[in-house]
């Protein structure tokens, strides 16, 4: 959901992110876009969401399930806060073609994040108290990331940050925590990543449920 959301459905958005720097981010950003009046942000573990059971209307979750240790535990505290009849909605990396997990394994700590298959996302959701799923494939290069970019439109996966962003910001920042050799890597993954998107044996599910009644 985006921060003008809040002002075209005139509702109070609340955000929670584990790197307080991205929480003040997302203030920065809300009170630019005029929304500060009704958004709120915080630090907090998605794994312990700091909030009552049956707390919101809809919880939804960006591709940061699988960034957790834990995406079971993960989607168990998002069905926790919704109230019942609330929608919970998920949008995931996804395997969508067969490999033998010792590569799945080596792919994902590259990606850094935990891709499962859509079946497996599915489980997990009912196992957490979802029903009612409903799913859409994100996975078409077009959909899922081309338009993903505000500030100008992304042609292709390598294009997906800009020459200044790429020279003046992440690079030096892995050169200066990780050196050359962590340059080399970043080059390495890539060159072993973007080819499964290309190739649909990566990409993305959009997954909803509500919990139970």
């Amino acid at each position: 959901m985006k921060y003008q959301d809040a002002r075209n459905f005139n509702t109070n958005i609340i955000g929670v992110d584990i790197n307080p720097k991205m929480v003040e981010a997302s203030i920065e950003r809300a009170r630019k876009d005029g929304v500060e009046h009704l958004t709120e942000f915080k630090a907090a573990d998605a794994l312990s969401l700091p909030y009552p059971d049956n707390s919101f209307d809809a919880v939804i979750n960006e591709c940061a399930v699988g960034l957790t240790s834990d995406a079971q535990k993960c989607l168990n505290e998002m069905i926790r806060v919704a109230k019942p009849g609330g929608d919970i909605l998920i949008h995931e990396s996804t395997w969508r073609k067969h490999l033998p997990e010792d590569k799945k394994k080596e792919l994902t700590v590259r990606l850094g994040t935990v891709p499962y298959t859509f079946e497996e996302w599915v489980l997990m959701m009912k196992k957490a108290g979802a029903s009612d799923i409903y799913y859409e494939d994100w996975s078409s290069i077009e959909k899922a990331l081309f338009k993903i970019r505000d500030d100008r439109v992304v042609t292709s996966l390598e294009d997906m940050y800009s020459f200044k962003e790429k020279y003046f910001f992440i690079f030096p920042r892995i050169l200066f925590k990780y050196g050359i050799k962590g340059l080399m890597y970043l080059n390495e993954s890539n060159k072993m990543l973007i080819p499964l998107y290309y190739n649909g044996t990566l990409g993305y599910y959009l997954i909803k449920g509500k919990k139970h009644a």
